[in-house]
This record gives C-alpha cells, structure tokens and sequence, in this order.
C-alpha cells in the first residue's frame, strides 16, 4: 500500500497548539508514524512521500523563521515536500455598524493591515485528485480539520482510495467521519515528540 501524506501546516499547528501550547512534533517521526499507521491492520505500507502546505506574510519579520524553518529545514527531510504560499493583502478593517474602514487601532495607533490565505487549499485538493489520477498513492493521509475537504474526500474514496485522518484533537469530526479511518495523534504525542 503506497501511502502519501498532505499536511495543512497552520491547521495542523493550530491542531497542535490546542492539544498542548508547548508540544513540538517531530516531523522524521511523523512520517514514519503516519506510514505504519495508515496500513495498518494489513500493514506493509510504503512512504511515497509529504507535502506541506503553508503561507506566510511577507511583510512580517516574525514569519522569517518560520519561512526558514519550512524552506530550509522541513523541505530536506526525506520525503518531504514544502509549498510555500504568501499571505496577500486582505479587505480592510470595517466598522459592522457604519461601514467605515478602520485603518488605525484606537488604543495602540497601529495602522491594521489584515492578510488572507490563499490558495493553499485549492492546492490541497488539486495535488490529491492530480496524484489520484496519476495513480501515485493508494492511501493518503489528510492532516486538517477543515470540512470543505469532506467532498472531495468522498469522490476519492469512490474511486478506490482510501483517505486518512490525523489530528491530535476531536476537531474536524465532520471529516474525520467521511474518511475511511482516523488517527488519534494525541495518544502518540510522546513517542511523536521533537526532544
């Protein structure tokens, strides 16, 4: 059974986060984890691989470890495979009672820029049905709780894969139900952990 995982990163960290503020997964683990687990009761899985879909702001100097954490440490492990998205310039702030544009915060004057994701999941769900079509994997797993997934999900399985969750925390139960199996990563976070 050749398994390929998808990793939505900030919904995945956020899933992390929620389980535990200072938990630190290990991602060489992860992968191996993710693999054994995938097959398992048959067993005998392959890793065909991990893609890791993020997005950072440009203009946030706060962002710059992360960019280099993805680039240049998470994209070497074996694998492994990092799209990098770049946040964009989101509709400014508006009052919901008059409509007018809040530019500056009243208490702090800090001018508020607000930033989107895009494109993250669209790529999500164009590189699972491509490497479906192209037959590249015959399990995947899905890290995200974001149910938007939940159609795509069923037409995969119709066509003869087998999708997976993986999140450390009950959300996303509305995916999770639509996959073919879920993985409790909570009841593996020590033996998963980055020490």
């Amino acid at each position: 059974m050749r398994i390929r995982i998808f990793i939505d990163f900030w919904n995945f960290s956020l899933d992390m986060k929620e389980f535990d503020p200072a938990y630190r997964i290990d991602y060489d683990k992860l992968a191996a984890f993710l693999t054994q687990n995938a097959s398992h009761p048959v067993g005998g899985g392959t890793y065909e691989g991990a893609i890791v879909y993020a997005s950072i702001n440009p203009i946030k100097t706060v962002d710059q470890p992360l960019s280099d954490f993805l680039r240049n440490v998470l994209n070497r492990k074996v694998g492994y495979q990092v799209r990098v998205f770049e946040r964009r310039a989101a509709k400014p702030v508006r009052c919901p009672e008059c409509g007018r544009e809040i530019n500056v915060c009243p208490h702090c004057t800090l001018t508020l820029r607000r930033t989107v994701e895009k494109g993250v999941d669209a790529a999500i769900a164009t590189d699972m049905l491509q490497q479906a079509w192209d037959n590249t994997y015959d399990s995947a797993v899905l890290m995200t709780s974001d149910k938007d997934f939940i159609p795509m999900v069923q037409f995969l399985q119709t066509r003869g894969k087998k999708i997976i969750h993986a999140s450390f925390t009950r959300g996303g139960r509305e995916l999770a139900n639509a996959c073919w199996k879920q993985i409790d990563l909570s009841r593996h976070a020590i033996e998963l952990s980055h020490v």
